[in-house]
């Protein structure tokens, strides 16, 4: 999956400002869209992502922030969507030919429009199948999607490839198959939490691996990656802003635990607060306190931070 940043969406937007004002620029050629039977519109923008969400698209930090000036309403799952709606159709054909004008450059590469009556999703390219299949509507793809030739790579997978310090042939080929590897292990997980329990145990040795692959190839598990880095796992920990050091807050363990203690010392190494836990479906809750000096915990697995 690739990153879309905001700036292109406001981009396409501003080609449909121009385009009211001044003659368009002649498109280059470009494969026709493919088109399915297309349903009909929709009443507002949220209930356009909960249908595309039906179809199983992710989206655990939906905002609606009507960026897309030209839309009536408009929000996103991740920065690497953009769902929208319109007041006419001829807005919705005045975006796809802003998509085609933004997509010349390549910042557009891995990223599909999908459009209908008076909707507009973009979204990684990698979902557009299924998505389409469900609401019908037409889709356009950037050209690199159909000309890049097998051995090249996207301007995405060549900055994960940098970061990764993949220089010769068979370094690139294995470091994309391990990249795109994780990013299809996330997209098993169904919520951010069960992604970052995932995440958390593998970041002691695959830290900036994941980093990279989050990074460039799937940024929309940004939030998974970043709650597992705030999380931590049994052991003895101080309280404390160095690092190694546990900050306060509440946490919760995670799900299905037995046979878990966990204890709250002062700085002296009394004990604060404790619990023994003999089975808990729900998993177990604590508050650390910055007046805390140390935490301990053993049985209860992974501790991720609750808000």
């Amino acid at each position: 999956m690739r990153r879309t940043p905001r700036i292109l969406i406001s981009a396409a937007a501003a080609v449909l400002v121009v385009g009211c004002t001044s003659p368009a620029p002649r498109p280059s050629p470009s494969p026709p869209p493919t088109t399915t039977t297309e349903v009909g519109g929709f009443g507002s923008v949220m209930e356009l992502k909960d249908a595309v969400v039906r179809l199983g698209y992710d989206c655990d930090d939906w905002q609606q922030d009507n960026d897309v000036e030209t839309a009536s309403e408009s929000g996103r799952c991740s920065s690497s969507d953009s769902f929208a709606i319109y007041s006419s159709r001829s807005a919705v054909d005045a975006m796809s030919g802003g998509y085609d004008e933004t997509a010349k450059d390549g910042s557009l590469d891995g990223t599909s429009l999908l459009y209908g009556v008076n909707w507009t999703v973009l979204l990684p390219i990698d979902e557009a199948d299924t998505v389409q299949a469900g609401l019908g509507g037409s889709r356009k793809d950037p050209p690199s999607a159909e000309s890049m030739p097998e051995d090249r790579h996207s301007a995405n997978e060549m900055k994960y490839l940098k970061a990764e310090d993949a220089t010769d042939l068979d370094d690139m080929e294995s470091s994309i198959e391990e990249g795109h590897d994780m990013c299809a292990q996330l997209k098993k997980k169904k919520s951010t939490t069960s992604r970052a329990l995932m995440l958390d145990e593998e970041l002691d040795n695959y830290l900036d691996d994941y980093n990279n692959a989050v990074k460039y190839l799937c940024p929309k598990y940004a939030p998974a990656l970043k709650l597992a880095k705030r999380g931590f796992t049994d052991g003895e920990y101080d309280i404390g802003s160095k690092s190694g050091d546990l900050r306060p807050g509440t946490y919760r363990s995670e799900k299905r635990i037995s046979d878990c203690y966990w204890v709250r010392l002062t700085k002296h190494g009394s004990i604060i607060d404790n619990d023994f836990i003999s089975y808990a479906p729900a998993g177990a809750r604590v508050t650390i306190r910055s007046s805390d000096g140390g935490f301990e915990s053993n049985g209860c697995g992974i501790w991720l931070p609750v808000g």
